[in-house]
């Protein structure tokens, strides 16, 4: 499976009423992890674990630049680079830290 979960809590504070609206703050508690498996058989009553089989074609994290995303971005849905260009403007404005990766065999993300 090339994805993982990860559980996010949001803290939600009231504005002073001059202000008005919300703060929402978002957490990440915890993250999913992959873990190897083995190939546990049954043989003539016999029990064996084997290793989990070596994958030439895995999930390898690679970075890759802010250009490239948004070119990959556009080049499959177009309308939508502007958007994403202003959200991640709006966040890192507030000290958030936006990270572009790329998954092998995985569409492009950004986290």
């Amino acid at each position: 499976m090339y994805f993982t979960l990860g559980l996010v809590e949001l803290a939600i504070f009231e504005l002073p009423t001059e202000m008005g609206g919300y703060l929402v703050q978002p957490r990440v508690l915890a993250r999913t992890k992959n873990i190897d498996r083995g190939i546990v058989t049954i043989e003539n009553g016999k029990i064996t674990a084997k290793p989990p089989l070596v994958q030439t074609t895995g999930t390898k994290r690679t970075t890759i630049s802010r250009e490239r995303f948004y070119g990959e971005l556009a080049a499959t849905i177009p309308t939508v680079v502007p958007r994403v260009k202003v959200f991640t403007t709006r966040l890192e404005a507030i000290d958030f830290r936006v990270k572009i990766r790329h998954e092998i065999n995985d569409p492009w993300v950004a986290v």
